[in-house]
């Protein structure tokens, strides 16, 4: 996606329909930090589960990721 391409474009892979935060036009500087906090959340927590650390680690890169969802779910309810 081109760098001047509006946030609204942003289609989902496979089936070509809009992304549900972009569908109701919630799309915001909050809806971007989360989206990317949530996928490194979940990579760290993979990276956790793989490496079998304690259980302390990856139930808090779960809970941030989890964190994430209620921001853009916020962002969807506010929409």
């Amino acid at each position: 996606m081109s760098p001047t391409a509006s946030a609204n474009s942003v289609r989902l892979a496979g089936n070509g329909s809009r992304h549900p935060v972009c569908t109701a036009g919630a799309t915001n500087a909050w809806t971007a930090v989360a989206a990317e906090v949530y996928f490194w959340a979940r990579a760290a927590h993979y990276l956790v589960c793989l490496s079998e650390l304690h259980i302390v680690p990856r139930t808090l890169a779960f809970l941030v990721g989890v964190g994430a969802q209620l921001v853009l779910v916020g962002t969807l309810v506010r929409a």
